[in-house]
């Protein structure tokens, strides 16, 4: 049977402060005596649960707060209030930045649940509508992924002026097609510079979003690969209403980050919208074959972006291998023939250099999936209307990229709370004293957080919208 002791703090920790020394020996001595007298199984209504938050100097609650409480029953176990006010933080976590807030704005609602909104949609519902969507007049066309980087820079001479036209024409004619979407689900957030990061971007894309679970349900996204603008402008405009009217954005986390990329990742949860983070996971002997199949001009731009991250201890012996393959590629720019013949004479300096930059690859995506997870600044963002902190979810693969992406368009998110000072039973995740976190099942990040500083949860609160009346 639980404590009177303990049923005190639950009503604390529903309400969302302390409740003062005298308040919580008067509740504490008469809540007592009752389950005393009661005995096991006891259980209580809403006008029992009022006396005693009057007893702690607490507001009265709504038949309809009771209702939501309870779970839909007229009562509620002693033994179960504990997991009733856990669920309550559950909800009020992804809604509200407070627990004191929340108990505060729902005690005396008549529909609890509508306050919580998209959140209280059912899964089953928003499926059914998904699948029940009809098609768009027109879809994006398809450019072949050997055009794609004309989207972007160009090379002098590169390609024929009127081959460009056509496919700069056809990623024109594909924004206009983003454009008269009635609804976007998916905003993909990424940075291309290079003619093989237009190449993984689409592959990416197409692996995530040809995923069954987001066929199914007739997913559409905003695939950055395949449209164009000849106006910087124009074309940040039109990012910009993407970014807005989509549900959610695939972040790509790559070696080179740009202000454009961050910012869009912050502007989406500042719109209290999620962000999946997709950091790949790099399996060292699969890329050491990818790498070997890549062009030599390839290989070197990898290895000069991670040449930052390269062990101290190896620097020196990495910086001199990636210089004699360069100058191999320098002296046969014009003879692939002779190029091969090099490689081979150079074939251990080769083989080396393809295995520290897989090494290095593998080292630095797990070190920024850590630290996504972990400390990063912006792997937390206040929602600007409501003030809630909403946190990124790293994934690592595309497929689970693909299930994350249906379960935050389904409302079918499972999570736990972790309390302040509590033990997380993932190694990855790191112990904090100060803030409550509702962690995702899959990719165990935290979602929310809501912190145990009452000084700051006083201020914040306080000043957030403080000129918005």
């Amino acid at each position: 049977m639980m404590e009177a002791a303990s049923f005190v703090h639950q009503i604390e920790l529903l309400c969302g402060r302390k409740i003062t020394r005298e308040c919580k020996t008067r509740a504490e001595k008469s809540i007592g005596k009752s389950l005393k007298r009661r005995g096991n199984n006891a259980t209580f209504g809403r006008r029992q649960l009022n006396e005693m938050l009057l007893l702690c100097n607490e507001r009265i609650v709504s038949d309809r707060f009771f209702n939501f409480l309870a779970g839909g029953k007229a009562t509620i176990l002693f033994d179960d209030f504990e997991s009733k006010v856990h669920e309550f933080h559950r909800l009020a976590m992804l809604q509200f930045g407070s627990f004191r807030f929340a108990f505060n704005y729902l005690h005396n609602k008549d529909n609890v649940l509508s306050e919580f909104g998209n959140w209280s949609k059912k899964s089953s519902d928003l499926i059914k509508e998904f699948k029940n969507r009809q098609k768009p007049i027109r879809d994006p066309e398809q450019i072949d992924e050997s055009d794609l980087h004309l989207l972007g820079y160009l090379i002098s001479d590169e390609v024929g002026k009127k081959h460009l036209k056509n496919v700069r024409e056809k990623g024109q004619r594909n924004f206009e097609t983003y454009l008269s979407y009635d609804y976007l689900d998916v905003y993909v957030a990424t940075s291309m510079r290079e003619k093989w990061e237009y190449v993984d971007v689409h592959r990416l894309c197409n692996k995530v979003f040809k995923n069954r679970l987001l066929r199914e349900i007739n997913v559409r996204y905003f695939d950055p690969t395949q449209n164009y603008h000849d106006n910087s402008i124009a074309k940040g405009l039109i990012e910009g209403l993407m970014l807005k009217r989509a549900r959610c954005t695939l972040y790509l986390v790559q070696e080179t980050d740009t202000m454009g990329k961050d910012s869009e990742m912050a502007s989406t949860l500042a719109q209290g919208k999620p962000v999946i983070a997709y950091v790949p996971k790099i399996n060292r002997k699969r890329r050491q074959n990818e790498l070997r199949k890549m062009p030599l001009e390839f290989l070197l731009q990898k290895a000069d972006l991670l040449r930052k991250v390269a062990d101290p201890n190896e620097i020196e012996d990495f910086t001199s291998k990636v210089t004699e393959i360069t100058e191999i590629m320098l002296k046969t720019e014009n003879n692939l023939s002779k190029r091969d013949s090099e490689l081979k004479k150079s074939k251990k300096i080769y083989s080396h250099l393809i295995d520290r930059v897989a090494k290095y690859e593998q080292e630095f995506y797990d070190r920024r999936a850590n630290t996504l997870m972990n400390s990063h600044p912006l792997r937390f963002q206040i929602d600007l209307n409501t003030g809630v902190a909403n946190g990124v979810l790293v994934t690592r693969t595309p497929a689970i990229s693909a299930k994350v992406i249906y379960k935050v368009l389904t409302n079918n998110l499972k999570f736990n709370i972790l309390k302040p000072g509590q033990k997380p039973k993932q190694a990855n995740i790191k112990i904090d004293n100060l803030n409550y976190r509702l962690i995702e099942e899959i990719t165990h990040c935290a979602f929310r957080v809501v912190t145990k500083d009452e000084m700051l949860t006083n201020s914040f609160w306080n000043l957030y919208k403080l000129g918005d009346e």
